[in-house]
C-alpha cells in the first residue's frame, strides 16, 4: 500500500515546519524519541524499516548515545543534570511483534539501548487489534516469550497499562487497576521490578500521575514534547514523536525542537483541561 497524495503533502508540510521551527527557536537538550510501529504499513505512526535504519545511522553519525529511558535518567542524576554525552532515549509503544523480530536486531548491531512499553493482556492474545488503530498486517503483538527475550537481552521493558485503556476515559478504580496491575503483572512475568510507565495515548490528569507514584513506578512518559532536564518531574517525562514520514532532516529538526510548539498547541487544542492527549 502506498501513501495517499494528501499524506505526502502533510509530510512535506511537517518537514518544512520542523525545519523552520528548529532554525527560529532551537531547543537543545536530551530527548526521548517515541516510535510506535516499524513496518511497511502506510499508517502515520508506522516507520518503514529502511527509514528506521537510516534514523539509527543518523543518530550514530551525529554522536548521540542511544540509551533506555531509565539509563537516561540515571545518567542525568549522576552528572547532576548535565552529562557530557549527547543522550537520546528510544521508546517504542504498544509492544508490536517487530520489536523482537526486527527492531532489537538493529539496535543490537549498533550497540544501542531502548525502552519497550508493552501490554501484558495483549501478550496473552498476540493477534488482538488495538481498539484505536487498524493495521494492514493484523497487528501482531509480542508474545510473553518475546518480551522475556527482549528483557534478557538487556532492553528495558516498561508498562503501558494492561489493555491500553485511556485513563481519562475510565473511572479511578479501573485506572488504578490498569496502572498498578500492569506493573505487578510484568514484574511477575520477568522476575524483577518495572521502573516505568507510559500513559496510553498520552492522556492523563494530575490524579493519574499520583496513581503512578502510588503504584511504585519511578517514572512515567507522556506524549508532550520537550527535553529532559534535572528538574523534569519523573512522572511527566516529555517525548518527541517520530512519524512515518520523518526523514533524517525532519528527525534532526525534531531533535532541535522544531515541532515542540506545534505539537504542544495541537495537544492543548485536542484535549480537555488538565488532560494531555496523543497517540
Amino acid at each position: 500500500m502506498s501513501r495517499r497524495p494528501t499524506d505526502t503533502l502533510r509530510i512535506g508540510a511537517r518537514r518544512a515546519l520542523a525545519e523552520v521551527g528548529a532554525r527560529l527557536a532551537p531547543v537543545s537538550g536530551h530527548r526521548i524519541l517515541m516510535y510506535h510501529r516499524v513496518c511497511a504499513d502506510p499508517h502515520r505512526l508506522s516507520v518503514h524499516p529502511d527509514r528506521f535504519r537510516r534514523h539509527l545511522d543518523h543518530l550514530a553519525r551525529q554522536g548521540y548515545e542511544v540509551v533506555s529511558i531509565s539509563e537516561l535518567l540515571q545518567r542525568l542524576a549522576v552528572a547532576d543534570g548535565a552529562p557530557t554525552a549527547q543522550l537520546v532515549a528510544l521508546s517504542f509503544d504498544d509492544g508490536y511483534r517487530e520489536m523482537h523480530t526486527l527492531v532489537a536486531r538493529e539496535l543490537r548491531a549498533r550497540g544501542m539501548g531502548a525502552t519497550f512499553f508493552v501490554l501484558p493482556e495483549f501478550a496473552l492474545f498476540p493477534r488482538n487489534l488495538a481498539p484505536e488503530y487498524t493495521w494492514s498486517d493484523g497487528c501482531p503483538y509480542l508474545t510473553i516469550d518475546m518480551i522475556r527475550s527482549l528483557d534478557a537481552d538487556g532492553f528495558e521493558i516498561a508498562a503501558h497499562g494492561l489493555r491500553h485503556h485511556v485513563l481519562t476515559d475510565i473511572d479511578d478504580d479501573t485506572a488504578r487497576h490498569e496502572i498498578a496491575g500492569s506493573r505487578r503483572r510484568l514484574g511477575q512475568l520477568l522476575g524483577h521490578d518495572i521502573a516505568g510507565f507510559a500513559y496510553p495515548r498520552g492522556a492523563h490528569e494530575g490524579r493519574h500521575a499520583m496513581m503512578v507514584e502510588e503504584a511504585g513506578f519511578a517514572w512515567a512518559a507522556t506524549v508532550a514534547p520537550g527535553v529532559i532536564e534535572a528538574a523534569t518531574r519523573p512522572t511527566l517525562l516529555p517525548r518527541t514523536e517520530v512519524a512515518g514520514g520523518d526523514d533524517n532532516a525532519t528527525l534532526a529538526a525534531k531533535l532541535r525542537g522544531g515541532l515542540d510548539r506545534w505539537h504542544a498547541w495541537k495537544q492543548r487544542a485536542a484535549a480537555p483541561a488538565e488532560a494531555h492527549g496523543g497517540m
